[in-house]
C-alpha cells in the first residue's frame, strides 16, 4: 500500500466504515512495505479490527532447495531471502542492495523516524552486521559508529522495529542466577548482512572469519521465519552465563528445546558439552538438537540428535 499517509487513513476510515456494517471476515487485505506511516491509522481506524501479519523473506524451504552441501548453503546465505534474488532476471547484486540501503535511511529513517545523522547511521548499520550473532555491547557499539551510548540504543530499536534485525533475548530461569543478560543480535536476512560487510562473494564469505557468524544467523533467520509465517511470535531464546557455558537456542514449544547451530558434520562430544550442562540441570528441557552439516538426522547415545540444516 503506497501513497501519502492522509490518502491512506481515509482509505481506512472507509473500510471501517464497511467493516462495521459486515460481519464477514478477511474481505480486505492491504500489503505493502511500508508500515510506519499507516500504523497510526490503523490503531484510531481498525483498532479490534484488523490482524497485522509481518512477512520476512523466503526461508529455505520455500525456495524448495534441494542440495545440502556447504557449498550451496554459502551460495543462499550470501544471496539471502529478498524475492527478487530467486528469478531468472535477478538484479545485480550489489546495485540492489545499495539502493535497498539507500531507501530505507532516506524514506523510512528520515521520513519517518526523524534521523538526520543518515551517514552516521549507516556506518552503524555496518557495525551491527559485522556483529551478527554476538551479545551486544551497546559501548562497542556506539564507539565504532561515532555516536552516543543513547544514540546507539536508540537505533537499534529502530533497526529491530523496521525488522532488518532480530534482538534474541536471554532465557531467564532458576536454572542459574549467572546468565547473561544482554540480547543477541542477528540480521533477519543475511545477503543483506553479507553485502554491508563486504563479502563480494560466496566462496570468500564461506572461506572467510564471519563464516561461522554468517551461518548461525541464517539458522537462526529460519527458527524466526518459521514462526512467523505461522502468525506467531518466535518463542525462542538463548543461554549463556559467565563461566561461558553457552547454547545457541533455547525454544519453549511445547516444553523446552535445547538447540545449538555448528557448521560440521562431525559428531563430537565437544559439541554436546554445553547442551548437557543445562540439560543435566533441570528436568524442565524435553530435548537436544544440533543443526549441522550431516545429510540425515542421527541420534547420539547421550539423546543428543543431530539434523540437517534443511529439516529445520
Amino acid at each position: 500500500m503506497r501513497g501519502k499517509s492522509s490518502n491512506a487513513t481515509k482509505l481506512l476510515s472507509q473500510i471501517k466504515v464497511i467493516v462495521d456494517q459486515s460481519d464477514q471476515n478477511g474481505r480486505y487485505w492491504i500489503t505493502g512495505s511500508q508500515q510506519f506511516s499507516l500504523m497510526k491509522g490503523l490503531q484510531e481506524s481498525l483498532a479490534g479490527r484488523v490482524a497485522i501479519l509481518n512477512i520476512l523473506g523466503l526461508s529455505c524451504e520455500e525456495k524448495n532447495n534441494k542440495e545440502a552441501d556447504i557449498n550451496s548453503l554459502f551460495k543462499e546465505i550470501f544471496i539471502g531471502g529478498f524475492p527478487i534474488f530467486q528469478s531468472n532476471e535477478a538484479p545485480n547484486r550489489e546495485h540492489y542492495f545499495n539502493s535497498y540501503v539507500q531507501t530505507y535511511l532516506d524514506r523510512d529513517l528520515s521520513d519517518i523516524f526523524g534521523v538526520e545523522k543518515t551517514s552516521e547511521f549507516n556506518k552503524f548499520l555496518q557495525v551491527c552486521a559485522a556483529r551478527t550473532g554476538q551479545i551486544i555491547n551497546s559501548a562497542d557499539l556506539a564507539r565504532d559508529s561515532g555516536v552516543s551510548v543513547p544514540t546507539a540504543i536508540d537505533w537499534l530499536g529502530i533497526l529491530e522495529s523496521t525488522m532488518q534485525i532480530y534482538l534474541l533475548r536471554p532465557y531467564f530461569s532458576n536454572i542459574t542466577k549467572r546468565i547473561i543478560k544482554a540480547p543477541k543480535l542477528y540480521f533477519l536476512d543475511t545477503g543483506l548482512a553479507s553485502y554491508l560487510t563486504r563479502w563480494n562473494t560466496s566462496e570468500t564469505l564461506q572461506s572467510g572469519a564471519m563464516a561461522g557468524a554468517m551461518y548461525e544467523t541464517y539458522i537462526v533467520a529460519e527458527f524466526i521465519k518459521k514462526y512467523i509465517n505461522q502468525g506467531k511470535q518466535p518463542p525462542i531464546y538463548y543461554l549463556r552465563d559467565k563461566e561461558r557455558h553457552e547454547v545457541d537456542l533455547v525454544i519453549e514449544d511445547n516444553g523446552l528445546h535445547l538447540v545449538e547451530i555448528k557448521l560440521s558434520a562431525n559428531l563430537d562430544t565437544e559439541q554436546t558439552k554445553n547442551l548437557n550442562y543445562y540439560f543435566n540441570k533441570s528436568d524442565n528441557f524435553k530435548s537436544k538438537t544440533i543443526v549441522s552439516l550431516v545429510d540425515k538426522e542421527i541420534e547420539t547415545s547421550d539423546k543428543v540428535k543431530y539434523i540437517p540444516y534443511m529439516s529445520i
